[in-house]
């Protein structure tokens, strides 16, 4: 099968979708900093803590988290911002802006959901005192789960299709995939914190089983009956080839051949 080459330098036009996808996070992100100033209540209590979401039932914070980007870096809403209009409208033009949308709540979601499972995994495993417990209590925000859905969804749609990418050239798309996700692991070995990588595994991990199809039960269906009937074929053929078939010609161009 021939590979499409595309080029992420010519992005299609931004949809509505994602600018308003962009101007929900930049308004929210706005109003929490504004809330900050004035010290108001509870806004802790928006952010994702897996300890408070397990002991406290503290389940809002699975969504609320997803929208509060740091106050202290506004880089971090920026890179975000850029990757979803980058990659967000790639998405859109290849599967509809509906996939891209539930894309987007799927990572975010999931983003969290592994987050809590590894904070309380930590919790029941790791020394209290030690480094990796800190995942239990830390606070976790941003839309990275998201973001990193919708890419790992563009690279799992695209594949074996090359893309040219900024200074990394022209890739598959599932290397390029392979690179970022390296770069992700690196960062979950090293020692210093302020990134919550368990929310990009987590969104990478849907994204990328929504883009490769994985959840698609027929599918799944379909493949398994695909190699339940190469495996019978196979069977046969070995089967025939132990009885040792002989072809016997015969007919009009046999007897053709005999004259």
């Amino acid at each position: 099968m021939r590979q499409r080459r595309v080029q992420q330098g010519s992005l299609p036009p931004s949809s509505p979708l994602v600018l308003k996808i962009i101007a929900a996070n930049v308004v929210i992100y706005v109003l929490y900093v504004i809330g900050l100033r004035l010290e108001l209540p509870y806004l802790d209590r928006l952010l994702l803590v897996p300890q408070e979401v397990l002991t406290e039932g503290a389940l809002w914070q699975l969504v609320t988290s997803v929208f509060l980007h740091d106050p202290v870096a506004p880089g971090h809403l920026l890179w975000n911002m850029v990757m979803l209009w980058m990659f967000g409208t790639q998405l859109e033009a290849l599967r509809g802006a509906r996939s891209m949308l539930k894309v987007y709540a799927a990572g975010a979601l999931g983003g969290a959901l592994f987050t809590v499972a590894f904070g309380g995994l930590t919790h029941l495993v790791a020394p209290a005192e030690s480094a990796a417990s800190a995942w239990w209590s830390a606070a976790h925000l941003g839309a990275s789960g998201a973001i990193n859905g919708i890419f790992a969804c563009w690279a799992g749609t695209l594949w074996r299709q090359r893309v040219s990418f900024m200074f990394l050239g022209e890739l598959e798309a599932r290397t390029f995939f392979g690179i970022f996700l390296g770069i992700e692991l690196l960062g979950a070995l090293s020692l210093g914190g302020g990134v919550s990588v368990t929310s990009h595994l987590g969104g990478m991990a849907v994204g990328l089983a929504i883009g490769r199809d994985w959840l698609n039960l027929r599918r799944l269906q379909l493949m398994r009956e695909r190699r339940r009937i190469e495996a019978e074929l196979s069977r046969l053929a070995k089967e025939r080839e132990r009885k040792g078939f002989q072809v016997i010609r015969g007919g009009k161009d046999a007897e053709e051949d005999e004259n």
